[in-house]
């Protein structure tokens, strides 16, 4: 089977890492995965690459096109070729973006509407999450499949041997927030207000250079002693996942599938989106005695597992050609 991934190029590593994860997993379990990347941002930039996949696609045979992200997939539909295609929703493609306050911008209503309209349109649709599936309304042509965490990079690593590999203090708690501090969506602030309240001269937040390396990400979350999520809106969050899989103690507000995933974990806890609350639960992630059991309570999302649903899915769409 050969598929052709269609997806936007990030920034700071190209390939967004957990899309260029799935592929390599892809190839794992046999299926042969070309890419092709959208490297210019905006609508213009999008549309000009519609004449050149459309050529890739006719000087190849492919028999799926796997489009990540929505406007990705209108890329693709757009080509107007017959290969069978599949566009996965990954979050903020479909709800778009907020303000400091967590209210929608217009970005968001047109993200939204782009995601309606293609609907119709492509063969089927992936969802990350239950949440994101309830903005597909042809149920029938979806799937809720997250992306899947890579069991031999994210792994148990001694605390003392992470600290030591990023240089941090040995001594005090770490409280890990791995996101964008300056994005809106990802509410930084209420964590801010929430270590106000904590006050603890031991317990420190982690100072990182954001966006860190892929690599270093397991070896960031080894080393903290709680790993915090405070957005606003999310679809299927990675870093969650990841951090089950470190069996890390985990602090997050209820978004995306995060209460689905951690809720279930000892050491685990989610909080309401209030300051207090979160410092709280803070305080008793980071006295939490060892590893968590996450790593055995997220092993269905185990990348090679996740490979074998979508392969399910890449066989359908080639059946009903």
């Amino acid at each position: 089977m050969k598929v052709l991934f269609v997806v936007s190029a990030n920034k700071e590593f190209g390939m967004s890492p957990f899309v260029k994860s799935q592929g390599e997993s892809l190839v794992n379990n046999g299926v042969n995965i070309d890419y092709y990347l959208i490297d210019k941002g905006g609508i213009k930039g999008y549309l000009s690459h519609i004449k050149l996949l459309k050529e890739k696609i006719k000087s190849n045979s492919y028999n799926v096109i796997h489009a990540h992200y929505t406007y990705s997939g209108w890329v693709s539909l757009l080509t107007n070729t017959k290969t069978p295609k599949l566009v996965s929703f990954m979050g903020a493609d479909v709800y778009g973006s907020v303000n400091a306050n967590g209210k929608k911008n217009i970005k968001a209503y047109f993200n939204y509407t782009l995601s309606k309209l293609i609907q119709p349109f492509i063969g089927h649709i992936i969802a990350k999450s239950k949440h994101l599936q309830s903005y597909i309304y042809i149920k029938k042509k979806s799937s809720v499949i997250p992306n899947g965490v890579n069991f031999k990079k994210y792994k148990i690593i001694p605390q003392e041997e992470a600290r030591n590999t990023l240089n941090i203090n040995p001594i005090k708690k770490q409280i890990l927030f791995l996101g964008n501090k300056k994005n809106p969506r990802k509410n930084y602030k209420l964590l801010e207000k929430a270590f106000e309240v904590i006050k603890d001269e031991n317990v420190e937040l982690m100072d990182i250079n954001y966006p860190i390396k892929p690599d270093l990400v397991p070896t960031y979350i080894n080393a903290s002693d709680v790993v915090i999520l405070t957005s606003y809106l999310e679809g299927s969050p990675n870093v969650i996942k990841e951090a089950m899989a470190c069996s890390c103690p985990i602090v997050s507000v209820d978004v995306g599938d995060v209460k689905e995933v951690i809720s279930n974990t000892k050491g685990c806890y989610i909080s309401k989106y209030e300051y207090k609350d979160l410092a709280d639960k803070i305080l008793k992630a980071i006295t939490f005695k060892g590893k968590t059991t996450g790593r055995v309570d997220v092993k269905h999302l185990e990348i090679n597992n996740i490979a074998k649903k979508i392969i399910n899915i890449y066989d359908d769409l080639q059946n009903k050609k």
